[in-house]
């Protein structure tokens, strides 16, 4: 006879709704109990009804080994992986190897496997060995060396590249096209070091990914005997070549789906080697995946539709960036692109088909029209991909739950919560109050925040300054998988931060003579900024940063907009007193962009106070406008200072893809390197 002990756990999942997650914690933490019951109530007005069912555990496969011979290759090296002594009372399905990255190296039926692995120095393989019912046991294989082959990689390329075309074993084929997309990695991050040696500004041919890390070389130090330049533009070629071959594999298995979407997301890592048409046909092969998965979703244990997930929304970043860093100048432009055009605008000329290129004076114009063209093409991709995705994850997420991806491509994440306690998850600023049309408090809602490593493109993009910039996006999406407007009420508003790309050059500072103004008799030592826009849909903040040599000395600091200040004519004035300096490095003033809206300029006043005027105004820290009115005799500065004045601006895409400052309020915690922002609204 069974006995049943009740067993009581917080950690459950919608136990008060239709749907119940057990999470996976729950049965490794039981490990010695195999059966359970659950009881689910139904409660009517007239009466209650128990449902009660009993599942046995199904547990993973056990008491083998796998090994690895040898230990240390090359990349043209075929290793045997064998895993022996696995047992399962319902059979063993098949074993499932991946690379450090989990891409999917292999699938067999077989005990062992023969297989090429990817260029990396002291990496894991993680093996998965699969019972007939999908309950997995995991092995790792560890300290495996695979250096390049002795010729020079793009040798290695040539070698490897034509096995593809006269072989239909997928699992060789995903370890060619892995081992060369890794090769090619590898070397774009070689490429990316030596970058300065070359006397090259990275932010001028990469964007900086999320993640970065400081990965060992495992080339010769000199690797390259050509530009830098050429390199790119050869290993260009190479992924093209074979993402076109990719994109003529069929999908029609699970595993083909595992298979080419985590090829796809290696493939495009190097987003500064992807060439237009290798962009559009990864993007287009995304969408297709993206597609498959979300028909597959409730087929899939959550594992399989996340880590999927992963390598989709990876790739279809990666198309997205590529398409309009060149837009951006944040890369090259290819010569497959550059070649490309000049062959489009000979035909036009000839056929006189292209009205846009009226307009377009020199071939570069021609080319941005034909990039920019693109770039909004793969960017409604993108959107429809992130859509099919969040579909794909809500159906494993219950409420209190959340997914996260946080990878050097993208950051996305999507939680299921009550509307009622969305600010709390979101981190508002004391958010009490807020609304929506299309929703009610206590229905819930799934959360999605998405971080891109480039802002997109549009015409505005270089006047605007958006090219060192993130992209954060932020959405509210009901049970529909509509996305809902929330509106903030009261003095409330929400809080994010806008990063800026980390390769972004280090403001420079400019060290001001005020020992000479000294001769000039002025009141003030005066700096002007122009705030004249060539967009006027965009406002920006004024930031100033004093930084003097001596650390004992205060200021008075008056500004005046659109011409200068006087002691008894300003728009704001601030004491700015030694003892600030004991807890900032610089004396600092904000000026949000709602104050610099319709004005031409801004100049600020500096004056350095006298002893006597520090113990009168630093003391007690209390001052007003008529004080000014002591400042009556020219200014003595004792010594210099130096000074930073910079521009910030919060910006969002409205729908036509146009960049809009209304309604966002830049925050005094802004810095060089980020951007606090305020809204009120989020669509």
């Amino acid at each position: 006879m069974m006995i049943w002990t009740p067993v009581e756990y917080s950690e459950l999942f919608g136990s008060n709704t239709e749907n119940l997650t057990i999470p996976k914690m729950f049965f490794q933490n039981t490990s010695n109990v195999a059966f359970w019951r659950f009881q689910v109530f139904y409660n009517f007005s007239s009466e209650i009804i128990v449902g009660t069912f009993d599942i046995e555990i199904n547990k993973p496969p056990t008491n083998g080994t796998c090994s690895i011979q040898p230990q240390n290759g090359t990349i043209m090296t075929l290793f045997t992986i064998n895993c022996s002594d696995w047992y399962d009372r319902d059979g063993i399905k098949q074993m499932t190897i991946y690379n450090s990255k989990f891409a999917v190296l292999a699938t067999t039926t077989d005990a062992t496997a023969q297989l090429r692995l990817p260029i990396g120095l002291d990496q894991d393989l993680h093996i998965h060995i699969q019972d007939a019912f999908d309950c997995i046991a995991e092995f790792t294989l560890s300290s495996i060396f695979v250096l390049p082959d002795l010729e020079t990689p793009n040798d290695t390329f040539h070698r490897l590249f034509p096995f593809l075309a006269n072989n239909t074993d997928r699992n060789v084929i995903t370890q060619i096209i892995t081992s060369l997309s890794e090769l090619l990695n590898t070397m774009n991050d070689v490429i990316n070091q030596q970058a300065a040696l070359y006397d090259i500004l990275l932010m001028d041919i990469s964007v900086t990914p999320l993640i970065t890390t400081n990965s060992s070389n495992p080339f010769e130090e000199n690797v390259f005997n050509r530009s830098i330049i050429t390199e790119l533009n050869e290993h260009a070629s190479f992924r093209e070549a074979l993402l076109v071959f990719l994109n003529n594999q069929s999908t029609t298995t699970i595993n083909d789906l595992q298979f080419q979407s985590s090829i796809l997301s290696s493939l495009t890592t190097a987003t500064n080697e992807l060439t237009r048409k290798s962009s559009i046909l990864a993007s287009t092969k995304c969408q297709q995946l993206a597609e498959h998965l979300n028909r597959l979703s409730k087929q899939l244990p959550v594992e399989s539709v996340r880590l999927t997930a992963t390598h989709l929304a990876e790739c279809s970043i990666n198309a997205l960036t590529a398409s309009h860093a060149p837009l951006l100048s944040r890369m090259k432009i290819l010569d497959l692109d550059m070649a490309r055009t000049d062959e489009v605008l000979d035909q036009c000329r000839q056929t006189g088909e292209c009205d846009w290129m009226d307009s377009m004076a020199t071939r570069e114009e021609g080319n941005s029209h034909i990039q920019r063209e693109l770039s909004n093409a793969i960017f409604e991709q993108t959107v429809n991909i992130i859509s099919l995705l969040t579909s794909s994850l809500t159906t494993h997420l219950n409420i209190d739950q959340a997914i996260e991806i946080n990878s050097s491509s993208v950051y996305f994440s999507l939680e299921n919560v009550l509307f009622s306690s969305t600010f709390k998850h979101l981190k508002g600023r004391n958010i009490s109050e807020f609304q929506s049309e299309s929703i009610n408090l206590t229905e819930p809602i799934y959360i999605r925040k998405i971080i891109h490593p480039l802002a997109f493109s549009n015409q505005s993009s270089l006047t605007s300054n958006t090219n060192l910039s993130r992209m954060f996006s932020l959405s509210i999406i009901n049970r529909n998988g509509s996305t809902v407007n929330v509106f903030i009420n009261g003095n409330d508003s929400f809080e994010f931060f806008i990063l800026r790309d980390p390769n972004m050059p280090g403001p420079s500072r400019g060290l001001q003579n005020a020992l000479l103004v000294n001769r000039r008799k002025l009141l003030f030592n005066y700096h002007s900024v122009d705030l004249i826009k060539s967009d006027t849909n965009l406002t920006y903040s004024i930031h100033l940063e004093i930084s003097p040599l001596n650390r004992n000395l205060s200021y008075v600091l008056i500004y005046k907009f659109n011409e200068r200040p006087q002691v008894e004519e300003f728009d704001g004035m601030k004491i700015l007193c030694y003892q600030d300096l004991r807890s900032n490095k610089n004396y600092t003033h904000f000026i949000d962009n709602t104050q610099t809206l319709d004005h031409q300029s801004i100049v600020y006043g500096i004056r350095e106070l006298t002893v006597t005027q520090m113990d009168q105004f630093c003391s007690n820290q209390t001052y007003s406008s008529e004080d000014l009115l002591l400042f009556d005799t020219p200014v003595v500065f004792s010594d210099n200072y130096e000074l930073l004045i910079y521009q910030a601006g919060c910006f969002y895409l409205d729908d036509n893809n146009n960049w809009q400052s209304n309604g966002l309020i830049v925050g005094p915690s802004t810095t060089f390197y980020e951007t606090q922002c305020f809204t009120t609204v989020i669509e």
